[in-house]
């Protein structure tokens, strides 16, 4: 006799990732994120000491999933958007020093006024969205005059590890994820003014990257 309701959630896993349903995906993955949490923490704390520094202001998330982050904001007015309603149900649980807003929304289609952010944060989202330049472009619209978008992501080396991505990438789209991602491949960047780059362990991997509008 089979496993019904197993062979249900594999079928329904396999549905969303064939239909590229990041919401449907996500609510999936939501178990695994706790260890995702552990990997990313000394990254995600080196962002938020950045942001905390900032002048005041309106802040937008764009994939807050389970909400890691909002603890680490000692000040701002925080809005988090994400497609996942379990990441999101998380995220409403933390206990944050500021104010809070979360959304379920696209973070490609967003239905937030023009200019309305003074600061965006994008982490670790770029490179597992569907259309990585239609939310730069999203973002850029959102932000205010000189506003200021941040964003937490890997980026494909020069290094050893730049051959790993290779390897990796024709199976990474089964988890919805891009191993061989080039910054100079994202043209949207262009609406921006690069201010700096900081590069995040292990290996420089991971980067900071912050621009002004």
């Amino acid at each position: 006799m089979c496993n019904c309701s197993r062979y249900h959630r594999h079928h329904s896993f396999l549905f969303a990732i064939m239909k590229n349903n990041s919401g449907n995906f996500y609510n999936y993955m939501y178990p695994l994120y706790p260890i995702v949490d552990r990997f990313f923490k000394k990254q995600k704390k080196q962002l938020a000491n950045i942001i905390n520094n900032l002048p005041s202001g309106n802040v937008l998330e764009i994939g807050v999933g389970n909400g890691s982050m909002l603890p680490l904001y000692q000040k701002h007015i925080v809005t988090g958007v994400d497609l996942s309603t379990k990441m999101l149900a998380r995220a409403k649980r933390r206990e944050t020093q500021v104010r809070v807003h979360l959304f379920m929304a696209d973070g490609e289609d967003m239905k937030f006024q023009k200019e309305s952010f003074d600061y965006v944060i994008i982490n670790h989202v770029l490179s597992v969205t569907t259309h990585p330049e239609t939310m730069l472009q999203e973002a850029f619209r959102v932000l205010k005059p000189d506003g200021q978008l941040f964003i937490l992501n890997h980026f494909t080396p020069g290094n050893a590890l730049r051959f790993i991505n290779i390897i990796f990438h024709p199976f990474a789209h089964l988890i919805q994820f891009r191993s061989y991602f080039l910054i100079n491949d994202l043209k949207s960047l262009d609406l921006f003014r690069l201010q700096y780059m900081i590069p995040s362990k292990p290996f420089g991997y991971y980067k900071i990257l912050a621009f002004r509008k």
